[in-house]
């Protein structure tokens, strides 16, 4: 499944590792929600075992909408994690055309402007982008500079799993910190100092292989933590749109989620 149409400039690519024989799983890699159900027809290819589609689809008369969700077992050999920064605005499909392995799925990353990326991007241990490390917004009249502490999603190379609030603090050699939770930051609030090892308090040494960025945070530790207040990123949270969500569960299975938006007249997506 590759998420179509949405012109990116980072990806989170699932791509063929080893070769492997196809099979239908008789069991999901997760408890299933109602309403959500495995795609068998569209996991042609897929490799025997750790990689598996669902889909939900809800007609009217409720809201139509339809979500397609990928899980990775990352114990499983056959698939392999790849960020990816493009050098110009392109699609995922485009983007996973240009890869030589087979690509799985492929899901759009992060915010970008121009031809610069606002979110992180890191692979095999080499960061191609930083998350936004400043930003302008309007308090008592004037712009003024922000440094928001972001989400990002990551796999050490030891393969263990994380979400966390980032900072890019430097070109050391832990040039990246995570935090417990973000900096507080506020719309109409003056700004808060640039964040440190220090500050926020708690700080840690994010030292990740592969990792995507992304904004804001929905869930942490099984715990609803929508912090798109303190990430500055309080834009087109009440319209439907198309929307992507990266994450994984405490039994180490990786979510790509993706939800169609914006191709009338199919569904509208979700805010």
């Amino acid at each position: 499944m590759i998420s179509r149409g949405r012109i990116v400039l980072a990806c989170a690519v699932l791509v063929l590792a080893l070769a492997t024989t196809s099979a239908q799983p008789n069991a999901t890699l997760i408890p299933l929600p109602a309403g959500w159900r495995l795609a068998s027809e569209l996991m042609t290819g897929f490799p025997a075992d750790g990689l598996q589609l669902y889909v939900l689809e809800i007609t009217a008369p409720a809201t139509p909408a339809k979500v397609y969700c990928v899980a990775w077992d990352t114990t499983a050999p056959s698939v392999a994690f790849k960020p990816v920064l493009a050098a110009t605005p392109r699609t995922p499909t485009q983007i996973a055309a240009a890869e030589t392995g087979t690509v799985y799925a492929a899901i759009n990353g992060g915010y970008f402007g121009g031809n610069q990326s606002f979110a992180l991007v890191q692979h095999a241990g080499s960061v191609l982008s930083a998350n936004v490390k400043s930003l302008a917004r309007t308090f008592q009249g004037a712009a003024t500079t922000y440094f928001p502490t972001r989400a990002a999603f990551g796999i050490t190379a030891g393969g263990r799993l994380t979400t966390d609030w980032i900072y890019s603090i430097s070109s050391g050699p832990t040039p990246i910190i995570a935090y417990p939770s973000p900096s507080p930051n506020r719309l109409n609030v003056a700004p808060l100092p640039v964040p440190t090892a220090a500050f926020p308090s708690g700080g840690i040494p994010w030292l990740m292989d592969h990792a995507i960025g992304g904004s804001p945070m929905l869930i942490k530790d099984g715990e609803v933590r929508v912090t798109d207040q303190e990430e500055l990123i309080e834009i087109n949270n009440t319209t439907p749109r198309a929307r992507s969500a990266i994450g994984h569960t405490a039994a180490g299975i990786v979510l790509l989620v993706a939800a169609e938006g914006d191709n009338s007249p199919g569904p509208a997506g979700f805010n």
